[in-house]
């Protein structure tokens, strides 16, 4: 226990470093790629050692903190050489009505997925209405899925994609608008993904609708100069939006099992803390036993591309090979693993590094106004490969991939360039 609590302590010492320096030196905004990295990873590592017992070698974890310290070291000279960037700023217009419209749209399309998949599996809306029917699909589906025998036809795969632009432009039009009611319009996004999860129990999905959501906000608010600080007064809203995203994902299984008890209720507590931090330990021990003779360049990290073209396939789940934390088996690996097996370890880092340090380069170009288009799509792909990155690549299914490159359209459509200094919505 020594030895996890002293790296505890050395991922909290490693943080406060960063943070001191990014606070006295940067004036870097705690949203920025690089310290956004920095902190989740730390984050992770440090409960993941706390929580869970498992018998850790630490390389994994030291590969880890070192591509952290790399990709602050790297980017804050970059940060600094920018700060005194200044251009002509102009005020971009966002086109409220315009993005009305594709919310509604793309959301009605998203609500549209789960239908037809559940349909393709032989259930019908009569019966999620019904609380015990629902448990019993959850399992049926879970079942279907995790044996491989799930059909999916060529209209939901279309439609799939809409469950993540949707949260991309439910979340962008929130951060757009000034009327409450245009915010509260955005929160529909999330419909798609959270009527998939409380029916097929797919919490991965869950997860990338709402960073998708929190961070196309973000990014609207960088563009508009309207991003504040996190106030004292609002950590208690943010953490119980926290508690609320947990409960969430926990009732979607114990929804999977189709059963309910106390003591059910425990076990899955213990299961749901290995699946939050279990890909701590589980990259740890990878990391430790690995044995590549070969590189694949790519094909990993990018598998989405490479399954799409029919050069390789993805499995379900990905990785088949589970490892045992406690009495639960988990098979996330992070997005380190995809990296490592194509890049080797340090062009992992490198890969990681130049990746966040274009996040950073958008992130501020953005402020300023810039390239509006490209540096919103960047930043995006960026803030969502570090969320992710603890469950695996982004990149790794190609309805994500397709719904952020339709996020440059989108911005097309809504976003027009005025050199007046009218706010217009």
């Amino acid at each position: 226990m020594s030895e996890r609590l002293l790296f505890s302590v050395g991922c909290l010492v490693l943080l406060i470093v960063c943070m001191a320096v990014n606070k006295l030196y940067l004036k870097s905004d705690f949203i920025e790629p690089a310290m956004l990295f920095v902190t989740f990873w730390c984050l992770m590592i440090g409960i993941g050692i706390v929580v869970l017992n498992f018998n850790y070698s630490y390389s994994g974890l030291f590969y880890i903190l070192v591509t952290c310290l790399m990709t602050f070291v790297i980017t804050s000279p970059i940060k600094f050489l920018m700060l005194n960037i200044s251009v002509k700023k102009k005020n971009i217009i966002f086109n409220v009505k315009r993005s009305r419209v594709i919310l509604f749209i793309t959301t009605l399309l998203g609500d549209a997925f789960a239908v037809v998949s559940l349909h393709s599996q032989g259930v019908s809306i009569s019966q999620i209405l019904d609380f015990s029917s629902l448990m019993n699909v959850n399992n049926q589906v879970a079942v279907m899925r995790y044996s491989g025998t799930t059909q999916t036809g060529g209209i939901a795969q279309i439609l799939l994609v809409f469950e993540y632009l949707a949260p991309i432009v439910g979340g962008y039009h929130a951060g757009s608008s000034n009327q409450k009611k245009e915010k509260r319009w955005g929160l529909i996004s999330l419909t798609p993904t959270l009527f998939t999860m409380s029916t097929q129990n797919t919490k991965s999905g869950w997860i990338a609708a709402v960073t998708l959501f929190i961070f196309s906000l973000i990014i609207a608010k960088i563009l508009d100069n309207s991003f504040t600080r996190i106030k004292t007064k609002n950590v208690l809203s943010y953490f119980f939006i926290g508690v609320g995203m947990v409960i969430l994902l926990f009732s979607s299984m114990i929804l999977r099992v189709g059963e309910f008890s106390i003591l059910l209720v425990q076990q899955l507590w213990a299961k749901f803390l290995v699946y939050a931090f279990g890909n701590v330990p589980v990259f740890d021990y990878w990391f430790n036993n690995r044995n590549i003779t070969t590189f694949d360049y790519g094909s990993n990290t990018f598998l989405g591309i490479m399954n799409f073209l029919g050069i390789r396939n993805r499995a379900q789940g990905v990785y088949s090979t589970p490892v045992y934390v406690g009495n639960f088996s988990s098979n996330i690996y992070t997005v380190f693993r995809g990296c490592i097996q194509d890049f080797s370890i340090i062009g992992s880092i490198l890969f990681i590094v130049v990746l966040i340090s274009l996040g950073c380069i958008s992130f501020l170009y953005l402020k300023n106004k810039l390239g509006i288009y490209i540096n919103s799509f960047i930043l995006l792909n960026v803030y969502f490969f570090i969320m992710q990155s603890f469950l695996i690549s982004p990149w790794t299914y190609s309805s994500y991939m397709i719904s952020l490159v339709l996020f440059i359209p989108y911005l097309m459509i809504v976003r027009n360039k005025y050199r007046d200094n009218k706010n217009k919505e």
